[in-house]
């Protein structure tokens, strides 16, 4: 009768990298609620200390998911606290990498409008043609 110890090992192995997945997943979440919370805040209430926490959590839900929530959940803490050069710049990378977002460039354009027209044409051009609603 053949060992079945090598399919227990690939079964605990599997088993590890679920438990692992899972609990990655957690915190990632577990980060966005707690920015999510912050962002939510009165912007008097948004000082330098909130959103430095706020941003300590995004950076954590960063390294835990590859998923966009988190740059966009920034870059809209940092317009809520009046702080559009930052959110231009945390979201800027985001519509280089996903061209398709919506939201990202929807934010950019809010971010860039006072102060650089070139690019917020280029960002109200982009959510008009990929608005369903403007098709």
């Amino acid at each position: 009768m053949p060992s079945s110890l090598p399919v227990r090992v690939l079964l605990a192995v599997a088993a590890l990298a679920a438990i692992t997945w899972l609990a990655l997943g957690l915190r990632a979440a577990s980060a966005l609620q707690n920015a999510e919370e912050i962002k939510s805040r009165q912007p008097s209430e948004l000082n330098v200390d909130a959103v430095t926490d706020a941003r300590r959590e995004l950076q954590r839900a960063r390294d835990n998911s590859p998923d966009s929530d988190a740059l966009l959940i920034e870059a809209e803490l940092l317009l809520r606290a009046g702080r559009e050069v930052e959110a231009a710049a945390a979201i800027d990378p985001l519509v280089r990498a996903e061209p398709e977002n919506l939201e990202a460039w929807a934010l950019l354009a809010v971010a860039v409008k006072e102060r650089d027209p070139r690019r917020f044409d280029e960002a109200e051009r982009a959510v008009l043609g990929l608005s369903p609603i403007s098709r």
